[in-house]
């Protein structure tokens, strides 16, 4: 059986307006890790920001494997990650290369292998490392890429 790869996009409500370095960008977001093929595993393969704004500030991208409940994410206030939370942390990427086009941009990794449980919700952030001043209360969007394997 080949490897199917599943896209999920979660766009966060940010705020329209400017962002200090180290700001949390959209609260908390939640996506779910669909069910596997046959018993197979998953993992993240890839995980893509895209920027209307083409602000190309250098972020991270927190994924948590369970709700860091200890922790308050408020959008546009410094990311302040409790120390009870810190182990739920699988992924913490840094995204610095862009990809700027005409009036908007990407940021990506595309080479992660991140394990993931089929069927089960992780939670991300993002925290931005600049200074951006987004237009849109939408200009941002997180898109990951799943892949299902058969693999031992």
């Amino acid at each position: 059986m080949k490897n199917l790869f599943i896209k999920k996009i979660v766009t966060p409500t940010i705020t329209a307006g400017a962002y200090s370095s180290g700001d949390n960008v959209g609260g908390k977001m939640t996506f779910q890790i669909p069910p596997s093929v046959n018993g197979g595993r998953a993992q993240i393969r890839s995980v893509t920001l895209t920027d209307k704004a083409k602000q190309q500030v250098d972020t991270d991208i927190v994924i948590f494997d369970s709700d860091p409940t200890s922790t308050t994410f408020t959008d546009n206030v410094e990311m302040d990650i409790d120390d009870s939370d810190l182990d739920k942390i699988i992924l913490n990427e840094d995204l610095r290369t862009h990809n700027p086009y005409k009036d908007n941009g990407i940021s990506q990794n595309l080479s992660l292998q991140t394990a993931v449980e089929p069927n089960t919700s992780y939670f991300a952030t993002i925290v931005t490392r600049g200074t951006p001043t987004y237009a849109s209360t939408s200009d941002l969007s997180v898109v990951i890429i799943i892949e299902y394997y058969n693999g031992q």
